[in-house]
């Protein structure tokens, strides 16, 4: 009769149960009833039977509420004005655009998420962001709380209503003061380098976590201490920089790519695109080149940040190459002339490089050989290996790299350029005799011994010292295994070859078309050979520390929180200090600040200061492979679960590294990963298996996807 009364159109009838103020999110666990007419008196009762039926208990109260339904919604969701899981003083607006009200709450659509730091007044226009704002400010005011659990709409024109407003009961509180500060500090960082006037060309910087080298992919958003540094030491120090050069980019010296924001490593893009610009080039059209990727960046940052290799610069000649250079509405006749004419250089250069570079890393087993000879003290051991791992590792893999990536570009233009089917590109990478192909034959064939001996080095999350290899945890990573592949057949045709020869004739490239098929095969096939090879090195360095940890006693879980550089500095400094108390001392230290950083919500691009007290969790252009629909059972992994039975099931992994390679001796269904590009380890992997996959999905879909039973993948 209340009801009657109080409403005049549709309602709703809405869980109210004490639990749903708990540490956990219930969302979805209770039910409401939508859409109720109040004159159906019948349907009303059920509705109000369902809902208190789904407490599922009969000692509480059986409340419920009854509220009008929102019928003209453009907009609605759900606000923590706290971090339920690290008390971060950060306000969090997720939200679904239409009319529906409850996918939020139902846990039905993940939506759109915005997150601001809340000493910060948000800026952001869009979706009502502002308003929202105030909205939250006014009801903090009147509830005397800063822990507030909000459900709102937003009506068509413009009115905010609020559904429901909860206190946040369990969560952790902590110092806000020292948050702040650090917010603090950040943006006076930011502030001193984004628009640092260095030697490199360019007016500013931006910053992302996946543009070049993928840090986000290969060693995740909050590296330990020890992942981090073997990592900046091994590639985005200097590395990454001497390889381009090699190529006959611009010489970058010893410039950083990396950098470390509140535990979250980010690469420069400034440098990146630097990196790319041909050495030869005078210094006026070095820096428009440079200008403009970065403000063609800035326009569409969400699309290029992982793919701006494929989607915006230029760094190599293709079949494409002509469609490509014409884009560039900035270079007179003269400078694209002259661009051409680099590019073409380093491509021909690519040619030579290559088969280098095989010869450097095919010596590594020559020398780890030599060194076990030594019998050397272990920090000794471990200087050396990380110079061999330099030299003849990731050196040469990043040479093989670069050429595997014009190796990829040539085969798609061939598909642009109608001269093969995309079914023709994807039989020609099924056809290359890969590590994965040799690993599924040694499980076939070898005794366990020798498949310890060739592959025990190799784990999920390379750079992880706490992942287990496959000899630690081979019963884990290999039961059940499948070891059958199906490999295709696959040759150019004789009018294809003719065809290809014309283009090779036309872009004046110093190479046959004999020689160009074996660029392409060799240079993917030794991208994958060279890494498994350097990764034997990395398995060696930990094994070196993990023998430092049992001579001073220190435990093995407490060895990621290592620095690199410590015990490099060991090898050449002198210190009356005991070495012991010297690596007790940094484990310390890193391990503290580790847990401080790895709460910290930061974007994945960072344009202005700003950006890192605001900013939308937008979701990724994924890159699918193969054009199969498939709906499966899901499984994900992490270090914790990888005991868990993969076949014949969807399977999803955040950082997808040569290390997870095993999951294709199962029966996959296919493959689901939160990074990756479409030149990644884990593309070329499916592309050459034909396992359906969307790569890089990014962490709010990702998030959906793993907590998901059943999905279809399209």
């Amino acid at each position: 009769k209340k009801c009657k009364k109080k409403f005049k159109n549709k309602i709703i009838v809405r869980s109210a149960f004490s639990e749903e103020d708990s540490k956990s999110s219930l969302a979805g666990k209770f039910i409401s009833v939508p859409n109720i007419y109040i004159d159906n008196k019948s349907y009303f009762f059920k509705s109000v039977n369902r809902v208190i039926s789904s407490y599922k208990s009969k000692k509480i109260n059986q409340n419920f509420f009854v509220q009008e339904m929102m019928s003209d919604a453009k907009l609605s969701g759900v606000i923590f004005t706290v971090e339920q899981t690290s008390g971060h003083p950060v306000t969090t607006i997720n939200f679904t655009t239409g009319n529906k009200t409850d996918l939020i709450t139902s846990g039905t659509q993940n939506g759109f998420s915005y997150k601001y730091l809340n000493l910060y007044k948000p800026q952001e226009d869009k979706f009502l962001i502002k308003k929202l704002n105030n909205v939250i400010l006014r009801l903090k005011r009147v509830f005397k709380k800063e822990n507030l659990d909000i459900e709102f709409g937003v009506s068509k024109n413009n009115v905010i209503k609020i559904f429901q407003v909860r206190q946040i009961n369990k969560y952790k509180k902590i110092d806000n003061i020292k948050i702040y500060q650090s917010y603090k500090l950040l943006e006076k960082k930011l502030d001193k380098i984004l628009n640092d006037k260095s030697f490199l060309k360019g007016k500013y910087t931006l910053f992302s976590t996946m543009t070049d080298w993928n840090p986000a992919e290969i060693i995740g958003l909050k590296p330990n201490p020890l992942s981090y540094s073997i990592y900046k030491e091994l590639i985005t120090d200097s590395i990454w920089a001497r390889s381009r050069e090699e190529f006959g980019y611009s010489d970058l010296g010893e410039t950083p790519l990396m950098f470390s924001f509140l535990g979250t490593p980010f690469i420069d893009i400034r440098a990146d695109f630097n990196s790319f610009i041909p050495a030869n080039l005078n210094e006026n059209l070095k820096e428009k080149m440079v200008n403009y990727y970065l403000s063609e960046f800035k326009k569409r940052p969400e699309r290029l940040y992982d793919k701006v290799e494929s989607d915006l610069i230029i760094s190599a000649i293709d079949f494409n190459y002509k469609k490509k250079i014409k884009k560039f509405k900035i270079l007179t006749k003269e400078e694209e002339t002259k661009l051409s004419n680099e590019f073409r250089e380093i491509t021909n250069n690519s040619f030579k490089l290559l088969y280098k570079s095989i010869n450097k890393y095919q010596s590594i087993d020559n020398y780890l050989e030599k060194l076990k000879k030594n019998n050397a003290y272990t920090i000794n051991n471990i200087y050396h290996l990380i110079n061999i791992c330099k030299s003849l590792g990731t050196l040469p893999f990043a040479n093989i790299a670069r050429c595997a990536f014009i190796s990829v570009n040539f085969l798609t233009s061939l598909v642009s350029q109608k001269i093969i089917s995309k079914k023709d590109k994807d039989d020609f990478l099924n056809s290359l005799n890969s590590v994965t192909s040799e690993i599924l034959e040694s499980l076939k064939k070898d005794p366990h011994h020798k498949f310890i001996e060739k592959y025990g080095h190799l784990r999920p999350n390379t750079y992880d010292i706490n992942s287990n290899n496959y000899k630690d945890n081979y019963n884990n990573y290999f039961s059940n295994t499948n070891t059958y592949i199906k490999k295709s057949n696959f040759s150019f045709s004789s009018i294809q070859r003719k065809k290809i020869e014309k283009l090779i004739k036309l872009y004046k490239l110093d190479i046959d078309f004999y020689k160009f098929n074996s660029f392409l095969i060799d240079s993917i096939v030794h991208r994958e050979k060279s890494k498994y090879k350097f990764t034997k090195i990395i398995n060696k360095i930990f094994e070196e520390i993990k023998v430092l940890s049992k001579r001073f006693n220190i435990s093995e879980k407490d060895l990621c929180y290592i620095d690199l550089n410590t015990i490099k500095n060991l090898y050449n400094n002198f210190s009356i200090e005991i070495v012991k108390n010297q690596l007790l001392a940094d484990i310390k230290k890193n391990k503290k600040d580790f847990y401080f950083n790895k709460n910290f919500n930061v974007p994945n691009i960072i344009i202005k200061k700003q950006d890192i007290y605001s900013f939308f969790k937008k979701k990724n252009n994924a890159t699918f492979i193969t054009d199969k629909k498939i709906m499966s059972n899901v499984v994900c992994l992490d270090n914790k679960l990888i005991r868990k039975n993969i076949n014949n099931k969807i399977v999803c992994i955040r950082n997808a590294d040569p290390g997870y390679d095993f999951i294709f001796t199962k029966k996959i269904n296919g493959l689901i990963t939160e990074f990756g590009g479409p030149n990644s380890h884990m593309s070329i992997r499916c592309n050459e298996l034909q396992v359906p996959a969307a790569i890089g999905v990014g962490g709010h879909i990702y998030e959906k996807i793993s907590k998901s039973d059943f999905i279809e993948l399209d």
